[in-house]
């Protein structure tokens, strides 16, 4: 009853108890009416498969006289298709103009229901369920994804801001880094956490502005370049509020309108260079250990020394045996120690943090064990902790960039009376694993809860 090639289908609307209109783009299918947004590609190829070869159950009547006697001068659905017409064998442009199909559903004859063409008289019967099948709601055919790209293909992203602030991850190989506004290794798990949130990104509504349309004042501009350069890159153009809205204005690369998303689900991919830059603080190396610490507390200076076979001892503020409980504990931690969650990244710390009342300066001397020794001296390690509004701060230059990180019972740790207590009469623990000079009688130290 119907031909409808789906590889030429340029327009599909349906009107019924949903009413929409779809249309193609150069990005696919495009709802066009109610509002603008992207169509899903499968559910408006399935529609136009259904319509393409349309058989009917049997014919009723060839040339009715009267639509009303099967309910199509008032059809329940009606669907109409746009086909393209046929390209032709040379490349000589055709004259042919597109085709449009309209079907009609009306009265329902127990399990079958009353349709026609409209430019045909027949009247036939088609399967009740066509009625439902062929008339989808909006929310069935309108994807509502922003951005579609295979995550594992991004070779770059580029998050730019208001003000200049620019930030640059490029991928190597297996792992990512930071190009701007600084250089340095990211954090993988991170920057794959940014590309999910950016890939599964959706709209909350569309406008329904269709067509061109510019954000003249992004407040950031979100681009990911695949590693193939033959693909396009794709970009997020995110403005402000629209009015009267909460929500902010967005502009995807690969929609055909504008769309509103609340400021919340932006903000995960607007973070700067703090949110992918590694959280380990302090790292001892396998070949090293400590040898000496100082602790600058708020009330007085703490000064440790690693002796032979492991064991440590207290020069000041008293000289005096160490808790070799606490040490190792302590020991442990600042070996191989993260933040909770990385603030800031630069070469400038500020004042808030430098000016600190409540603050201790942990300087470790480490060095190195076995054969690294031969050729590597002692290096110098500083870590701060400091309180500040209720929280635990830490901090670290190196390699002349400042990290900050939220830490958890690292002042607690770096507070502890490290004197042994002659009163408790407990066995010394076993010294570092790999220490040439550990002392075999010596049970080892509890673990870190």
């Amino acid at each position: 009853m119907l031909s409808v090639p789906v590889e030429r289908a340029k327009l599909l609307r349906v009107e019924g108890r949903h009413t929409w209109t779809v249309q193609t783009s150069d990005d696919g299918w495009a709802v066009t009416d109610p509002g603008a947004g992207k169509a899903i590609t499968r559910t408006v190829t399935g529609l136009l498969r259904k319509l393409d070869g349309l058989q009917a159950q049997r014919v009723l009547a060839e040339a009715p006289d009267d639509l009303r006697d099967y309910g199509l001068d008032k059809p329940q659905l009606v669907v109409t298709v746009t086909v393209a017409p046929a390209a032709s064998d040379t490349d000589e442009a055709t004259d042919d103009e597109p085709t449009t199909h309209t079907l009609l559903l009306g009265n329902v004859r127990q399990d079958s229901i009353c349709a026609t063409l409209k430019d045909r008289p027949t009247v036939f019967l088609l399967p009740k369920s066509m009625l439902d099948s062929l008339n989808p709601g909006l929310d069935e055919v309108r994807s509502d994804d922003l951005l579609e790209f295979d995550p594992e293909a991004i070779a770059a992203i580029t998050v730019e801001r208001a003000g200049g602030k620019t930030l640059k991850l490029v991928r190597d190989g297996e792992t990512w880094t930071i190009r701007a506004p600084l250089s340095g290794p990211a954090e993988t798990a991170a920057v794959e956490d940014l590309l999910r949130k950016a890939s599964s990104l959706q709209a909350d509504d569309w406008l329904t502005l269709a067509g061109d349309f510019e954000i003249d004042s992004p407040m950031a501009t979100l681009t990911m370049e695949p590693e193939d350069e033959t693909l396009a890159a794709v970009t997020l153009t995110i403005g402000g509020k629209s009015p009267g809205e909460p929500r902010n204005v967005v502009r995807s690369s690969q929609a055909p309108a504008p769309a509103l998303v609340t400021l919340a689900k932006l903000e995960p991919l607007l973070a700067g260079a703090e949110a992918y830059w590694p959280t380990q603080l302090t790292e001892i190396g396998p070949d090293e250990r400590i040898a000496a610490m100082t602790l600058n507390r708020p009330d007085e200076t703490v000064q440790l020394k690693r002796l032979a076979g492991g064991y440590w001892r207290l020069t000041s503020p008293v000289e005096a045996d160490a808790d070799m409980d606490g040490i190792t504990r302590m020991t442990r931690t600042l070996g191989d120690l993260s933040a909770a969650e990385i603030l800031y990244v630069g070469e400038t710390l500020s004042g808030r943090f430098s000016d600190a009342a409540q603050q201790i300066a942990a300087t470790l001397t480490v060095e190195p064990t076995g054969e690294a020794g031969d050729d590597a001296g002692p290096r110098t390690v500083t870590l701060h902790v400091a309180r500040l509004d209720d929280e635990e701060i830490a901090w670290i230059q190196r390699d002349g960039l400042w990290t900050v990180g939220r830490s958890e019972n690292l002042w607690n740790l770096l507070s502890a009376e490290l004197r042994q207590q002659e009163a408790a009469e407990t066995d010394a623990p076993e010294a570092d694993a790999g220490d040439p000079d550990a002392p075999a009688p010596f049970a080892p130290a509890p673990p870190m809860p």
